[in-house]
């Protein structure tokens, strides 16, 4: 075996997070998406298919409560910021 050796991929003492190893992880976990995207789809998707089957009345009436409710409440942050300055509306006397 040559004593002068240059090349350290056998050596026990080479860094951890050299270029290769990096290099193969990023491979391999590139077509994984991380767990807290596939967190925040899975929410997005169930949140969807809730709001459609509500729309829908295809959802037991008491389960039906339960979804309005839980997707009407993060609504008011976006109704409030629109109806700044515009506090109240105008009703004719023709829907009265």
């Amino acid at each position: 075996k040559n004593d002068n050796n240059d090349d350290d991929s056998d050596s026990p003492f080479r860094s951890i997070g050299s270029n290769a190893s990096s290099t193969t992880s990023s491979m391999l976990f590139s077509g994984i998406p991380s767990f807290a995207t596939l967190c925040v789809r899975s929410v997005a998707v169930a949140t969807i298919t809730l709001y459609v089957l509500n729309q829908k009345h295809m959802l037991p009436m008491p389960m039906g409560k339960v979804v309005s409710k839980l997707l009407f409440w993060p609504t008011i942050p976006i109704t409030i910021s629109r109806r700044i300055g515009k506090w109240t509306t105008v009703v004719d006397n023709a829907v009265v």
